[in-house]
């Protein structure tokens, strides 16, 4: 065999990026290589940068196209005697047939008909599928080993052998232009016809690839030498000029180097005048440079359609763009739509035969042949179910019942979810199959981690999560990333603890870049998009993040990409948090409908009713930091009653009415951070300090003649409420009740009775909610079921004692309920839309309801260019 010395293509790509006159070079002997193999009707079918070996002689380079073993025998594509003798192209059992591999191998070593030879990452679209080959599966592995050349990456890669096929038959590589700038452009095009999925639209022969690569060659090694001939033109007409002479014709110029004249004068020049003129030649070319050079792009401008245009009453609640960038999938209060959005033209997927008419059927995400969603069903005594829906009018599926169904992988093969925990938490995730079967945990979080959002990379490698943590300086939240076991975990972004908990979504693109949404402060209704390099391989960050949109007064959420990254959906959300009135009658069972109390854009949460039943306490962000004012049920604008730098939260009034207390929560907090507990005089005052109480504690008072108060404190799982009494100017008392809650309680869920002697929190989720009755003067513990009521998001004690006011929120509807102990619930207003909670609570007197209600206006926007 011949002695060959040098390195692999894979080996010297590995070593250091390509200058362009070699990178075309090499192509070029690489084009010619297959143009004489495909002449003589060999077509390679291995053709990849490990079988291409580079020998170096002096200053020279020589291709030498390795292992034909997979190599197949087809008619030569030039006429002329074929050189394997006859029998070659003649009727079968004439001659070599066809489809024979040129190795000799044993039979059982042979590849069976219909099967796929080669390495996956270079296979042609054509080879992955198992079809007839012809010498354009050369040219498209060709098209892959020219990208990996420029690049320094694989165009098609991935693990798992599935994931590469599905990147061959569907998607198409980074611009090179975007990983090797100093390339020149023309080479992305040559690159994208040989990578063409349809044989039929890439370069027909090797011999065509070879000519257009010697062109781009002349060009850019032109491109080169016009600055250099300039710069010595304009060196000989300033020293022509300068010695009087007039400058020669071209013609004469001509004549004077074909004589050989040029260098008998270069030779006679003294070597002053040779370095002088070679430092204005110099200066010239880089003049020459800075005068024609190609002035810079400028970037893409950003540009926003808005697609929906939803009510308040009906607002979006979730929305993905299709692979192809056509359609937009949305979901609302109606169900599930599909819209062309060159048209606008849209239709209403419908729910799974079967389901209840008030069963919330919402989108979760596409598959990427854009032909099924996937989606969810949950709500109105509806069990959680993960479904697979086709758009093209095939009934539904259901995958799994019970999980949360998260995002489809890229090869549509897997669906990542996680079990709902009976806290309602989402701490497992897990991946299975399409089918619903063969699921495999790729991680747990600890106890005070959650998830709250998870998708694919674009190869399908590694899974990106947003992940929820309780540390000792705030509820934070991170996008992080890890392979399919749950292992090689990198951070991405991370909140910004000084301003709180401020990431809200995030997609990641084909290009690799990160794009997430991110609060402007913490609480703020303002979320804006920002970006981050990514990379692919390790899911590491590779630069820092650049804002993208200044979007003022809402919030950027459900961002969707298209497959190849250029548009992308994003639903723009305002939210209004506002204080009613209603009217009690029939003992507080009823209630007619309520009044708004509240007149204002801010955000007003209502939180307790003055002594005399005159006026409401509402915490309001209106004058930017949270401050409590006080509005009376027959005035028509607010007063301040705490104002200042320190964030205050909801007030109580004291059992006697004397005293109002409430928690001032300092700018940074967490679990372990002291909340100091703040008292007033009702009638106005200077605050004071009570005492520290733990982060996410509250109080609730009685109503006189009963004079306890209680002071409310989660263990930092949130496992655990600890009652203890609290008198407004002496401080703590005694503990009252220990209570296990199973992480399941929240404020304000946990409530006093009037008399004082029993303290009521909820459990539950979204099917059955329990409300555990825990008796503080010795009598027995109760329990009630409410059913058909999902996620209570408030109760309150009626004034008797004798039932609970309570809102329930659904993806369709908000609805504020009365409650009596047998756990009978009767509607007392109800409306459409999602919102972020209600509740209501009496005044003292028993005449009206306090309540809270959230209004939220959400629709989808598509931008490009960004």
């Amino acid at each position: 065999m011949e002695l060959l010395e040098g390195k692999t293509l894979k080996r010297r790509i590995e070593d250091r990026a390509f200058k362009t006159d070699e990178l075309l070079d090499l192509a070029i002997q690489i084009a010619d290589g297959l143009e004489a193999a495909h002449a003589k009707g060999i077509i390679h079918r291995d053709l990849k940068p490990a079988n291409v070996f580079v020998t170096v002689r002096g200053q020279a380079q020589q291709v030498k196209i390795l292992d034909f073993g997979l190599a197949k025998l087809n008619q030569p594509l030039t006429p002329g005697p074929s050189p394997l003798g006859r029998g070659w192209g003649e009727a079968p059992g004439e001659g070599a047939a066809p489809d024979t591999p040129t190795a000799s191998l044993d039979p059982e070593h042979l590849t069976s008909p219909g099967g796929t030879l080669g390495t996956v990452a270079y296979m042609s679209p054509e080879q992955a599928r198992g079809e007839e080959l012809d010498a354009r599966t050369d040219l498209f592995s060709f098209g892959a080993v020219l990208y990996e050349m420029a690049t320094g990456r694989q165009a098609f890669y991935g693990t798992a052998t599935a994931v590469v096929y599905e990147a061959i038959l569907n998607r198409a590589p980074a611009p090179v232009a975007g990983v090797s700038p100093h390339l020149p452009s023309e080479l992305d095009r040559v690159i994208n016809r040989l990578l063409e999925k349809d044989r039929d639209l890439r370069y027909q022969s090797a011999a065509d690839l070879r000519s257009e690569l010697k062109r781009l060659k002349r060009d850019t090694d032109s491109g080169r030498s016009a600055a250099v001939s300039a710069a010595v033109a304009g060196a000989s007409r300033a020293r022509a000029e300068e010695h009087g002479q007039a400058r020669p014709e071209r013609s004469e110029r001509d004549a004077l180097a074909t004589a050989g004249e040029t260098p008998a004068i270069r030779r006679r020049w003294p070597l002053w005048l040779a370095a002088s003129l070679a430092l204005i030649a110099a200066g010239i070319a880089v003049a020459w440079l800075l005068l024609h050079r190609r002035p810079p792009q400028p970037p893409p401008e950003l540009t926003q359609t808005r697609l929906t245009f939803n009510s308040s009453e009906n607002p979006i609640q979730a929305a993905a763009i299709s692979p192809d960038g056509k359609y937009l999938a949305y979901s609302d209060t109606a169900g599930i739509h599909v819209k062309l959005i060159s048209t606008g033209d849209e239709r209403v997927i419908p729910k799974p035969s079967g389901l209840p008419a008030g069963a919330y059927w919402g989108l979760d995400s596409w598959f990427p042949d854009g032909t099924q969603l996937l989606a969810h069903t949950a709500g109105a005594g509806t069990q959680r179910g993960i479904w697979t829906v086709s758009v093209l009018g095939q009934s539904a599926r259901e995958v799994r019942a019970g999980p949360w169904g998260w995002d489809v992988s890229p090869d549509g093969l897997h669906i990542a979810y996680s079990p709902i925990e009976a806290s309602g938490g989402l701490r497992e995730l897990w991946v299975m199959s399409n089918q619903g079967e063969n699921a495999q945990k790729v991680f747990t979080l600890g106890e005070h981690g959650f998830l709250h959002e998870v998708h694919w990379s674009p190869d399908g490698q590694r899974l990106v999560y947003m992940r929820g943590q309780i540390t000792p300086q705030g509820y934070e939240r991170s996008i992080e990333a890890c392979d399919l076991k749950g292992a090689n975990r990198t951070a991405v972004v991370a909140d910004k603890v000084d301003i709180g908990v401020t990431l809200v979504d995030f997609c990641w693109l084909a290009d690799d870049r990160i794009v997430y949404s991110q609060q402007e402060s913490r609480g703020s209704s303002e979320a804006n998009l920002w970006e981050i390099g990514i990379d692919a391989h390790w899911g590491a960050p590779t630069g820092k993040p650049k804002r993208i949109t200044r979007w003022p007064g809402s919030l950027a959420g459900w961002l969707s990409a298209s497959a190849d990254g250029k548009r992308l959906t994003v639903t723009k959300e305002t939210y209004q948090a506002q204080v009613y009135l209603g009217e009690l009658a029939a003992g507080g069972t009823r209630m007619n409908p309520p009044r708004r109390l509240t007149n204002d854009e801010a955000n007003d949460f209502p939180c307790a009713w003055t002594a005399d039943s005159r006026g409401v306490l509402f915490v309001s962000d209106r004058n930017g930091t949270p401050g409590i004012f006080k509005d009376g049920i027959t005035q028509d604008t607010a007063e301040s009653v705490v104002s200042g730098p320190q964030d205050a939260g909801c007030p109580r009034i004291s059992a006697d009415g004397a005293w109002m207390m409430y928690p001032e929560y300092p700018k940074t907090i967490g679990p372990s951070t002291p909340v100091p507990l703040m008292r007033i005089p009702a009638n106005g005052g200077v605050p004071e300090h009570v005492l520290d109480m733990v982060y996410g504690g509250d109080i609730r008072c009685s109503i006189a003649p009963a004079s306890l108060c209680v002071l409310v404190e989660p263990s930092q799982d949130e496992k655990q409420l600890t009652l203890t009494a609290l008198d407004p100017v002496k401080g703590r008392g005694k503990v009252l009740r220990t209570i296990q809650t199973n992480g399941s309680a929240g404020a304000p869920g946990e409530v006093l009775s009037p008399d004082g002697t029993t303290f009521a929190f909820v459990q539950g989720g979204e099917a059955e909610i329990h409300i555990r009755l825990l008796s503080l003067s010795g009598s027995s513990d109760r329990e009630i079921t409410v059913k058909g009521w999902p996620n209570l998001t408030g109760l309150d004690w009626s004034l008797d004692g004798k039932g609970f006011y309570a809102g329930s929120v659904s993806p369709q509807l908000r609805t504020l309920l009365y409650v009596d102990l047998k756990g009978n619930a009767r509607v007392l207003w109800q409306f459409n839309g999602a919102g972020g909670g209600i509740w209501g609570f009496p005044s003292p007197d028993g005449r009206y309801l306090a309540i809270l209600d959230t209004a939220t206006n959400s629709n989808v926007w598509m931008l490009e260019g960004f």
